[in-house]
């Protein structure tokens, strides 16, 4: 039977070439595009779940009043806790010192140059890091690797940019041209975990006590501790043990090491793509479902001689869903060489490695075998049941009757097509409208021909003297130091007090240390007060502030008025006018400006502002005195305003997502949408013919066979649009500043949808309309 199956599903591929290729074209790129969003949707799902004690693990949280939760806790708060609760076994701490000031490392080789590189996923951890986390060692052993004070952890990336493919272990790194580092370990760090360190060092002992820094920590528990029972005991912890009074308001949280990745802003994403999958499958197997139906006729007898023959309903239903099935697993075949192909775009679009591979992975052959099964049921089992349910007397007529459920079918189906292309076009338009509105806003302060270099303890101790070096050169403008980039600063404190704060309040500030002139070389509008002069003493206790802080801070006059900052007493001697300090996903916030020289230590970027005149000679005059001025540290430059565009680089990869995933649903839609045009022309031939020979234009023909689809388009823009218009709102609310959404939009995307659409549709209504009718009447 299932020989005699196939031998029926080939004759029918061989008579209708036409919608069988559309049919396993559709399906091929459908699965094509479900496998790969499977693939990457798999990798976000697999995070963090290699470590052996992955369900013992957590990741300490902080509860803010208004529900956020920030991953970074205090360093004393694990050792307290671990002391307290005994279903703690361990705690490690990871201080992530490359953020906080610059880090250089040299290795000189036996003969040759030095290697050296400025680095800034520089970390330090506790001693029980390899106990908590299983990552694999290429090199030395997890219980040794971090025995000593003077021992360093790479890994395997970092451990070929320095060594190449030569063992590293015991080799000396040099940490800012002045400690020596043995390399203990070499490590393999997989992509999917959320802890992605190059250099692990140990933490030293004096952090113990420190309620001042935040970073993430890590505890891990007894087998069968009751998690929510140490969730209410930690819960309160903050306030029982933190010297400050604002902690009083937060809440300590436990979340589970599997949950970290998801957890932090990649959940939407997950389901987004994992709607999109479905939406594109669907697609490809609503034409195979419309095609069968729209074709039912033709196969009308066939159906009838089996049921005069004896055949039962059951076994028409196996056939035709055999048939389906059978498409679907040419479809894979075809949709295995797209997913080859596809797969280095989709990793270049999500900065992933993924993989596919059929060998020695039996779960891939499950899910492949499941997806044939799948999308053949899915696609063939509304035909199945529909050409099996008709009665022989009208299938031997040719004619199958239920017309008006037929076409209800085609029209819903279509229609849904029809909508999530256009829903897909939408978005994408909005998500590219939002990314032009960022990235063209103006910041509130000048980035152009501002060149950013690294800060190093020989050009620090030297400042004045380098800046002076530096400014003897006409193209250079300007030169200052500062803590982080001006458009990408989120160093923040609740250590700041002034006059009439509520004591119940808990300040969310941010600042910025930076050296003399760093408000001028960006070009940042004093409103009121002045900026910090070199030749006032006391500007190096004094503050500026921006609107924000004095609006925060409910001071109407603030200049003049006195500010707490981290115990420093000082003045607020300028505002200046708010600026973009953080990316437009969030708020401006207060911010305060500080000189102060025992902070200098924190520095880590000289910005030096050129001029547009003779860029090549300047660049290298900048070299060179950084050169001799730190002799033995590596010197490395780019051009501030090149990092602007990095701060959206998920939004600016998303909308060439959806992009792509539009085109590719609107291609699937149109091959159903030709198909049913193709049948549609050929159903009316007759009626085509009748019309031409009364005087009937091919205009008219034309307009007549496109009407049907075209109400049927117009229907699908009339679902999209509110859709879109509330999905695309959601999205917007990630950002603190966004564009309108603009009606117009998804009025181009509608008309953008007919355009499309028009083609296949007025390609077979042409064809058909110019035939010579006496070929479809000459029987007649």
């Amino acid at each position: 039977m299932l020989k005699n199956y196939f031998k029926i599903a080939f004759r029918n591929i061989k008579k209708n070439k036409l919608f069988a290729t559309i049919n396993t074209l559709g399906l091929t790129v459908g699965m094509a595009c479900f496998i790969l969003i499977t693939l990457w949707i798999q990798d976000e799902l697999s995070f963090d779940k290699f470590h052996a004690k992955k369900d013992d693990l957590y990741l300490l949280t902080i509860i803010h009043p208004d529900d956020v939760m920030d991953p970074n806790v205090p360093y004393a708060l694990a050792p307290r806790l671990a002391d307290e609760f005994p279903e703690i076994i361990h705690y490690t701490r990871i201080f992530e010192l490359g953020n906080q000031r610059t880090c250089s490392f040299k290795y000189q080789p036996d003969e040759g140059l030095p290697i050296k590189f400025y680095e800034n996923n520089v970390n330090l951890v506790d001693s029980s890091f390899f106990s908590m986390f299983s990552f694999r060692f290429k090199h030395g052993s997890p219980e040794v690797a971090l025995q000593n004070r003077n021992s360093i952890v790479i890994n395997d990336k970092t451990a070929t940019k320095y060594f190449g493919q030569n063992n590293p272990l015991g080799k000396v790194l040099t940490l800012n041209n002045r400690t020596d580092l043995v390399v203990s370990g070499v490590i393999n760090i997989p992509s999917n975990s959320h802890i992605q360190l190059d250099f692990i060092a140990l933490l030293p002992n004096r952090m113990e006590n420190n309620w001042n820094w935040s970073d993430p920590s890590y505890v891990l528990l007894e087998r069968n501790a009751s998690l929510s029972d140490l969730k209410e005991k930690v819960a309160g912890a903050l306030k029982k043990y933190s010297p400050y009074q604002q902690a009083e308001r937060l809440k300590t949280d436990l979340l589970p090491l599997t949950k970290v990745h998801l957890n932090f802003g990649r959940r939407t994403y997950v389901y987004i793509f994992s709607v999109i999958a479905v939406f594109i499958l669907l697609i490809a197997c609503i034409n195979y479902m419309n095609l069968a139906t729209a074709s039912s006729s033709n196969r009308a007898r066939e159906v009838g001689l089996r049921k005069v023959m004896g055949a039962k309903r059951t076994e028409l239903i196996q056939q035709f869903l055999g048939e389906s099935i059978f498409m679907s697993a040419l479809g894979l075949v075809f949709s295995l060489f797209l997913v080859t192909i596809g797969l280095p775009l989709i990793n270049e679009l999500t900065s992933k490695q993924l993989t596919f591979s059929l060998l020695h992975s039996h779960m891939m052959y499950f899910f492949l075998f499941g997806l044939i099964f799948a999308v053949g049921l899915i696609s063939g089992v509304y035909p199945a049941f529909f050409l099996s349910s008709s009665r022989p007397v009208d299938t031997l007529k040719a004619s199958l009757g239920f017309k008006s459920r037929r076409s209800s079918f085609r029209l819903v189906s279509v229609v849904g097509q029809f909508a999530i292309s256009v829903l897909l076009i939408a978005c994408t338009a909005v998500v590219f409208k939002q990314l032009s509105y960022i990235q063209k806003r103006p910041l509130g302060i000048k980035t152009d021909l501002v060149i950013k270099t690294r800060v190093n303890q020989p050009l620090l101790s030297r400042f004045g003297s380098y800046k002076n070096k530096l400014l003897q050169n006409f193209n250079i403008l300007n030169v200052t130091a500062g803590q982080e980039v001006p458009y990408a600063e989120d160093y923040k404190t609740s250590g700041v007090e002034w006059k009439g704060k509520d004591p119940e309040l808990s300040p969310n500030v941010r600042y910025s240390i930076s050296h003399f002139d760093y408000i001028e070389t960006f070009e940042m509008e004093i409103v009121d007060g002045r900026s910090f002069r070199r030749e006032s003493l006391a500007d190096k206790n004094n503050y500026v502030i921006n609107e924000e802080a004095a609006r925060y801070m409910g001071m109407e006059d603030p200049v003049g008025q006195r500010l707490r900052f981290w115990g420093n007493d000082g003045t607020i001697i300028g505002v200046v006018k708010n600026y973009h300090h953080v990316p437009l996903h969030r708020e401006i916030m207060p911010h305060v400006f500080t000189i102060n020289p025992r902070r200098y230590s924190s520095l880590k970027y000289v910005f030096i502002k050129i001029a547009p005149e003779n860029i090549p000679d300047t660049l290298r005059y900048i070299k060179e005195t950084s050169e001799s001025y730190a002799p033995g540290y590596p010197y490395e430059y780019s051009f501030l305003d090149q990092g602007i565009g990095n701060l959206y680089q998920t939004e600016q990869k998303l909308g060439r997502i959806f992009g792509y995933f539009a085109f590719i649903a609107i291609f699937v839609s149109c091959l159903g949408i030709f198909g049913l045009a193709s049948f549609t022309a050929e159903k009316r031939t007759k009626e085509i013919g009748i019309r031409k020979v009364l005087g009937a234009s091919v205009s008219s023909i034309v307009l007549l066979l496109s009407k049907e689809f075209s109400r049927w388009i117009l229907l699908a823009n009339i679902i999209a649009w509110p859709i879109g218009w509330y999905v695309m709102h959601k999205w917007l609310e990630n950002f603190a500043y966004r564009t309108g959404l603009n009606p117009l939009l998804f009025i181009l995307a509608g008309v953008l949808s007919f355009i499309i659409a028009a083609l296949p549709i007025s390609y077979q209504s042409i064809k058909a309309a110019i035939a010579d009718p006496v070929d479809f009447l000459r029987y007649e």
